[in-house]
């Protein structure tokens, strides 16, 4: 079982469940993030496009990976909550614009996430470089002066088998 983020409420899961924008998202998520002890740190990695090809199987690495840093007191932002909010919108966006990656993610929610000054670190997944928004999210917070970090292959690697077969 995946530690959740204690600072994400059912009120504040459920706000995201029925968000009309990205841009509530993010404020949402905002909301979250000032509720956090700082300093908070935030994992970057494939969840739609690259990683392990697959958006539930990528999901679940994520969440795993989010609890690893957890318990390694590395108070990571858990932000698979938002993936149920970004599901409905991004299905939304992409039928008025021809299925194309959806960058409004990533500059109406992840640019105001970061430019907070809330995040001051980053883990980067192996194969991070795989994913279109991951790799958006590596040039802008090298630009904002955000710590990267790449994630512990060992950790990763352990993550990885324990998941092995347990997604198909």
């Amino acid at each position: 079982m995946v530690n959740r983020c204690p600072f994400w409420t059912e009120e504040l899961a459920a706000a995201v469940q029925t968000a009309e924008s990205f841009s509530v998202v993010a404020e949402i998520a905002l909301r979250v993030l000032r509720r956090m002890p700082t300093p908070i740190s935030q994992l970057c990695g494939p969840i739609s496009t690259g990683g392990l090809g697959c958006r539930t199987r990528n999901e679940h690495l994520f969440a795993r990976c989010v609890a690893k840093l957890r318990a390694e007191g590395l108070n990571p932002f858990d932000q698979m909550p938002l993936q149920i909010g970004f599901n409905r919108l991004v299905n939304e966006w992409q039928q008025t614009n021809g299925g194309s990656y959806c960058w409004p993610i990533m500059e109406e929610v992840y640019w105001p996430i970061f430019v907070s000054g809330l995040i001051k670190t980053t883990f980067f997944l192996p194969g991070w470089e795989t994913s279109t928004g991951t790799r958006w999210e590596r040039r802008t917070v090298k630009d904002l002066g955000i710590e990267v970090y790449e994630f512990d292959r060992d950790w990763y690697s352990q993550i990885i088998e324990e998941l092995t077969g347990a997604v198909d």
